[in-house]
């Protein structure tokens, strides 16, 4: 069974506009803001909560549950760059809405394509902060986002 490392091998846009989430089109991918080259190698952090539903009844020892509601939150760590034009500080401002695609397992330098298997995740952009600058460390950012809708996680990019 072939398998990949993650280096080198996601691909993470974010993109202002998508007219079905399910289906992506290359237009609306090539419209958006590539991120990979300016997130720091454990920067992209999507954490999914799950809520359990207690199921138990009084006549059994078990405690059964059921999956109940869940969410997503998304945290990207991004290095700063000294040019304002090329500078992930510049491409989110707080409330900003899109959707943050992701492609797993392609090389990240291949442009998207028709075909290409994503996850999709709508959502909206907290509070950009500047991370505690350190000694030998490079200039770094964080930025929150919220899920606005359940997410994409089996979608085709379409033509």
């Amino acid at each position: 069974m072939p398998r990949y490392a993650n280096d080198g091998m996601i691909k993470a846009t974010w993109v202002p506009s998508i007219s079905d989430k399910t289906a992506p089109t290359v237009t609306e991918l090539g419209a958006g803001e590539d991120l990979e080259c300016h997130l720091t190698k454990d920067g992209l952090g999507i954490t999914f909560n799950e809520n359990a539903v207690e199921d138990g009844a009084l006549c059994e020892v078990f405690d059964a549950q059921l999956p109940g509601s869940y969410s997503v939150q998304i945290s990207l760590t991004l290095k700063r760059n000294s040019t304002e034009a090329d500078d992930p500080w510049t491409f989110f401002s707080r409330g900003d809405t899109g959707y943050l695609v992701v492609r797993r397992g392609a090389p990240s330098s291949q442009a998207w394509a028709a075909g290409d298997r994503v996850e999709v995740y709508p959502a909206i952009a907290g509070q950009k902060a500047p991370v505690t600058p350190a000694s030998n460390e490079q200039a770094r950012m964080t930025v929150g986002f919220y899920g606005t809708e359940e997410p994409e996680l089996d979608a085709t990019v379409s033509s």
